[in-house]
């Protein structure tokens, strides 16, 4: 339920002092989101170490009937952040690799 959180983090500070990003982002297009970081604390462009990847692990298998009642759950708090923040969630797409 980020949305609730994101909501009160933006009436407390405005919402100009808040950048939401998405682990996905930064696993498909570091450079891309680094930069993004940089420009939006005024820092200067530092390209980051793309070799290295940081807590990478296996994941076990998720039982199907979890994993439906699951996304049965989150479907409208998803859904919510979705709109809020203008893109879409990227774990609610069929083509995330769970």
């Amino acid at each position: 339920r980020y949305a609730e959180q994101i909501e009160r983090m933006w009436q407390a500070v405005g919402r100009d002092r808040v950048l939401v990003l998405f682990s996905e982002d930064l696993s498909t297009d570091p450079v891309g989101t680094i930069t993004t970081v940089h420009r939006f604390l005024g820092l200067p462009p530092v390209a980051p170490d793309t070799e290295r990847r940081w807590n990478l692990r296996a994941k076990p298998a998720m039982p199907d009937e979890a994993r439906a009642r699951l996304e049965e759950a989150f479907r409208a708090p998803d859904a919510r952040l979705a709109e809020l923040l203008g893109r879409p969630v990227p774990w609610a797409s069929p083509h995330v690799d769970r």
